[in-house]
């Protein structure tokens, strides 16, 4: 496929390793709606701590050395034609199609809007109802709510911070019951 086309739709996480895998073999378009990639993991913070508000966010300009990448949203797929349309009526030759166009989350892990911009201005608020609330509840023990709730609570040691969990323990979809006892350990001595 040296001279294939790959167009691979979404630019989260799976789309974007998918293009750099493919650089070097394929023509490799990577097409989001976004314009930088987001960094989700680092979202968490950003929406607690205004000094990581731009952290999330990191430039694909230097994603691809010989593909690219292009801004804009697909709104058609002619698979007899074997090409994307993008809202912008441009259209993109594919002989293999990637969808990764992945999941979506509450916030602050959330990229809100198109641009940087708008994501910052989203955490910005998100922030400012962490420093201002007397009571923050976080739901859910998995992973994310487990680091949500710590974060906070870094942020704010003044505040009420809750966390309530339905499953059996603390990080339990981790498979790591050691994991979910430190974790619940540190929430406890530092009374979340």
């Amino acid at each position: 496929m040296h001279d294939g086309n790959v167009v691979v739709i979404g630019g989260g996480y799976a789309g974007v390793r998918l293009a750099k895998r493919l650089d070097a073999t394929a023509r490799v378009t990577l097409v989001d709606r976004k314009e930088v990639f987001f960094h989700r993991i680092a979202s968490l913070r950003a929406g607690v701590r205004p000094e990581w508000t731009v952290t999330p966010f990191i430039p694909y300009d230097r994603l691809l050395t010989h593909g690219r990448v292009v801004i804009g949203k697909a709104v058609r797929i002619d698979t007899a034609g074997r090409e994307v349309r993008l809202a912008t009526g441009e259209r993109l030759p594919y002989d293999v199609l990637v969808i990764a166009t992945g999941a979506d989350y509450p916030e602050p892990a959330r990229f809100a809007g198109a641009t940087a911009e708008e994501a910052a201005k989203s955490f910005g608020e998100h922030q400012r109802k962490v420093a201002t609330a007397q009571h923050l509840l976080v739901v859910g023990g998995g992973p994310s709510g487990v680091e949500l709730g710590a974060e906070i609570r870094l942020a704010r040691p003044d505040a009420r911070v809750t966390l309530a969990h339905s499953g059996p323990e603390l990080l339990h979809s981790t498979g790591s019951a050691r994991a979910g006892q430190k974790a619940r350990a540190w929430l406890e001595a530092h009374d979340v």
